[in-house]
This record gives C-alpha cells, sequence and structure tokens, in this order.
C-alpha cells in the first residue's frame, strides 16, 4: 500500500506501541483464561448432553436444539447489536459484563427441572457469550499489527481446547461421581469472579494505531454494519471465505456437539471416560489444529497471500476422509486416532479464516467484522450442524429399529425400566446406529468448504492489498469507487 504522499507503507514495519508490554501481555492473559471459561461452560453442557437427554427423556433432535440452534440464533443475533456497541465504547466493560451474565446462566441451568427451563438458561448464556468474542478479537487487532495477529489471535483461540479438556473431562467425571446438576454448579461460579478482575484490570488501547495513516478512519464514527458489509462483499475472497467457513461450521459443529453422545453409544465408553476421550482429542484437535493454521499462515502468508485459502483447504481435504474412517467402523482405537487427526486437520481453518476478515477491513469495522465470523460460524455452523445431526439420527434409528415406534419404546434411547432384554438391545442398536450415520454425512460438508475455500484463493492476493476507505468516503457515498464490486 501507498499513503497520500506515495511512500510506501508496510504494516509490519510499524513501531508504534500500544501500550507497554506489561499491559499487552496481561491484556493476552486475560484474553486466554476469559476464552478458556467461556468455553469451560459451553463444553459442559455437550458433555452433559447424554445423561441430561436420559434424565428428562429426550430426542437426539430436543438436544441438538438445546445444544445448537437455541444457543446460536440468540448469539448471533444478539451479537450484533452488542458488536456495535464495541465500536463506540469500551470494549473492556461490555467483556466483563458479558462474563458476569453467562457465568450466571450457566450456574441456572442445574436448577431446571424440563426442556424449556433450560432452553431459557442457554439463550440467557448464549447473550452473555456473544459478548465477548468480537470485542475481544477488537482489542487483540489494536495491539498487533497486520503480520502478527493470526498468531495473536490464536494465543487467544488456545483457549478453546484448554477449556474443552477442563470441561469435557471434570463434566463427564462429576455427572458419573455427582450429577449433571451439580456439575452446572461448580462450573458457572468461578465466571462471576473473573468478570470482575477483568473489570478492574484491562484497559483500552488506541484504535487503529497499527493502521496505514491512508486506510486509518478520520472521525470518532464508526460506519454502518452496511457499510462494513458492502466493504467485506465487495471483495469476491472475503464472499469465499465466508461461505467457507459456514460450510466447515456445519460439519464441525455437528461433529463436535455429538462426539460425547458417539463414545457413550457407539464405542460402550463409560461417561467418566467418554469425558477424557472427548476432551482429550478434542483439546489436543484444536489446540494442535489452532496453532498450525494461525501460526503458519501468519509466517507462509507474507510470501503469498493464497495461504490464507491454501492452508485451510488442505487440512479440509484431509479431515474428511478420516472423518468417514472414523464413523463407519467400531474400533475404539482406530475411531480415536482418525478423530484425533482428522479434528486438527479441521481446525486449521479458524486462524486463517479470522486472521484474513481482519487484515480486510479498517479499525473501526473490526468488532463488526469479527461478529460477522461468530455469526456465520455460530448461527450457520450451529445453528444447522447440532440440529441436522440430531434430525437424522432420529430418522435413521426408527428404521434401523425392527417393530413399532422408536421414539415411543425407547424413551431417551433407552427401553422403559423392566422392559424384556431384547426390547433394550434394540434400542441401544437402534440409537447407535442412527448417530452413527448420521455423523458420517456431516462430515460431507467439510469437503463443500474446501471447495470454496480454494476459489478464495483466486483474488485473495489483490483484496488484501485494497486501501480501506476514509470515514468521509463513506458519509458521501464513494464507497462503490473505493471497492467497486468484481
Amino acid at each position: 500500500m501507498k499513503t497520500s504522499d506515495g511512500m510506501e507503507y508496510r504494516p509490519k514495519d510499524v513501531t508504534v506501541q500500544a501500550g507497554s508490554a506489561v499491559r499487552r501481555r496481561w491484556l493476552m492473559f486475560m484474553l486466554f483464561v476469559i476464552t478458556t471459561f467461556n468455553f469451560i461452560d459451553r463444553i459442559v453442557f455437550l458433555t452433559l448432553g447424554q445423561p441430561i437427554k436420559q434424565d428428562l427423556g429426550l430426542t437426539d433432535l430436543q438436544l441438538g436444539i438445546l445444544g445448537g440452534v437455541s444457543f446460536a440464533i440468540f448469539y448471533s443475533f444478539v451479537g450484533f447489536p452488542i458488536a456495535r456497541l464495541a465500536e463506540r465504547t469500551s470494549r473492556v466493560r461490555l467483556i466483563a459484563a458479558s462474563v458476569a451474565l453467562w457465568s450466571l446462566m450457566t450456574t441456572l441451568c442445574g436448577a431446571t427441572g424440563s426442556m424449556v427451563q433450560l432452553l431459557l438458561c442457554r439463550i440467557g448464556g448464549s447473550i452473555g457469550e456473544a459478548g465477548v468474542q468480537p470485542a475481544a478479537m477488537s482489542l487483540v487487532a489494536d495491539q498487533y499489527p497486520p503480520s502478527r495477529r493470526g498468531g495473536a489471535l490464536t494465543v487467544i483461540s488456545l483457549g478453546m481446547p484448554l477449556g474443552l479438556i477442563i470441561g469435557s473431562t471434570a463434566g463427564g467425571w462429576m455427572a458419573q461421581a455427582l450429577s449433571w446438576r451439580m456439575a452446572f454448579f461448580i462450573v458457572g461460579g468461578p465466571g462471576v469472579v473473573l468478570a470482575f478482575v477483568t473489570w478492574l484490570t484491562l484497559r483500552e488501547p488506541v484504535r487503529g494505531q497499527f493502521d496505514s495513516p491512508q486506510s486509518r478512519e478520520t472521525t470518532d464514527q464508526p460506519p454502518s454494519v452496511m457499510q462494513v458489509l458492502r466493504v467485506m462483499t465487495s471483495r469476491s475472497s472475503c464472499r469465499n471465505f465466508m461461505l467457507a467457513l459456514g460450510l466447515t461450521s456445519i460439519g464441525a459443529q455437528g461433529i463436535g456437539a455429538f462426539m460425547f453422545p458417539y463414545f457413550v453409544r457407539v464405542l460402550h465408553l463409560p461417561l467418566a471416560e467418554a469425558g477424557l476421550m472427548f476432551g482429550t482429542i478434542g483439546g489436543m484437535a484444536m489446540g494442535f489444529g489452532m496453532m498450525f493454521g494461525g501460526f503458519g499462515v501468519d509466517w507462509i502468508s507474507r510470501r503469498d497471500g493464497r495461504w490464507y485459502g491454501w492452508v485451510p483447504a488442505i487440512g479440509l481435504s484431509l479431515a474428511a476422509p478420516l472423518y468417514l474412517v472414523a464413523f463407519i467402523g467400531n474400533d475404539v482405537t482406530v475411531s480415536l486416532v482418525a478423530l484425533t487427526l482428522g479434528g486438527m486437520f479441521v481446525f486449521m481453518h479458524f486462524g486463517p479464516t479470522i486472521a484474513v476478515l481482519q487484515n480486510m477491513v479498517g479499525s473501526r469495522m473490526r468488532a463488526t467484522a469479527a461478529f460477522l465470523f461468530f455469526f456465520i460460524s455460530n448461527l450457520v455452523g450451529m445453528g444447522i450442524g447440532p440440529v441436522s445431526i440430531g434430525f437424522f439420527s432420529d430418522v435413521l434409528a426408527r428404521r434401523a429399529f425392527p417393530s413399532g415406534n422408536y421414539i415411543e419404546m425407547c424413551p431417551g434411547g433407552l427401553a422403559p425400566a423392566g422392559s424384556a432384554s431384547g426390547l433394550a438391545q434394540a434400542c441401544q442398536h437402534a440409537s447407535a446406529v442412527g448417530l452413527q450415520q448420521a455423523m458420517a454425512g456431516c462430515a460431507c460438508f467439510l469437503m463443500l468448504g474446501m471447495i470454496f475455500y480454494l476459489r478464495a484463493t483466486r483474488s485473495v492476493r489483490r483484496d488484501l492489498a485494497l486501501d480501506f476507505p476514509q470515514s468521509s468516503e463513506m458519509a458521501t457515498g464513494t464507497l462503490h469507487r473505493a471497492f467497486p464490486l468484481k
């Protein structure tokens, strides 16, 4: 990029200090801890899904609604006004309030006695979680130049695999040793303390100090959401990245939501062992995948911007067949190894996708751009993936049931107490087969995601080289000249 005086501008050469090193490290540490607790609270529900299903007599479709679409809809739509608020006001205060809200709602899940009550608590928790990630991504973008954002965002995102390990392992153990209700009480409480620490110790960095002089907005008023959308959708690579993210998220979120029940029903692992396997495999896969994708793309994209698309595409091309191997067979060792490697390759998409979307917008657009990333990942991925697996699992279980109505004769996937052994075995077999086949089919979405990541590589270098319009250009309606639709 060149400035108005014709001088070459390279973001990686910026020497502006975004606050002291100690303050920057503390911000990164706190956002990492917040992300960890965020995922602990979220994963605990998925880990407790099987005992909740049996205790409340739910179907897989109802479990998919609780674990997916109910959370995703409110997370996504409430996240929009919160992300817009983060462009105007203190992002630190928004994060602190959000942490307190989701922690309280997680605790209340343990006091519910019906699906409706549990659904309301899940909605409240989704509203709290919606306020964290867009504001956090915006804070990081104002602390690091573009050449280091992929790695910085990955460091914070590593709280996800850590939270997955803690939440699933502790959740599985508590479900077996205590109860699923007590598990919610235990994991929800510490978040309130974390909210107060966030409020008292974090500080706001200066917005946009790592942007080029020409791309830095000249007004304190952020552009409207339609202007941000026009900036992003005017770039063909950005459109393909968002489509690829949506398709990948459907497969990844769907598989993740039902992996714990898969361990219990298909691989016949006890609850505590299933929780340990779920956490260990998911944590390793997510952690290594994010590190390879995030840090790797920071290094290799300096040579060629097309690696923002090539890295996720390569990962998905390897992940899809590994998932099929895992779900087609019944061998425990083969399934666990394939799931670990497949998950690792899937999560290589995370760092490159969010980094490239942050690098394509200006400083007053980044919280909104981060919201769009999580909107697609959650509303599309979590909203469609778990519900689709739950629906087809029920349908396929009915087909695998030898006679009678599977839903009525096998409430919660189990035969009623005192039933004949033949009915108990038939219910268990149908429940396992339905879930196994539904999860294998969901892996096909990963191949579709790979196709759109490859399409994005055709224009990503050109799109990253475009300057951001100044706010005055936006206000006078000249955005179409800066970003001609292609």
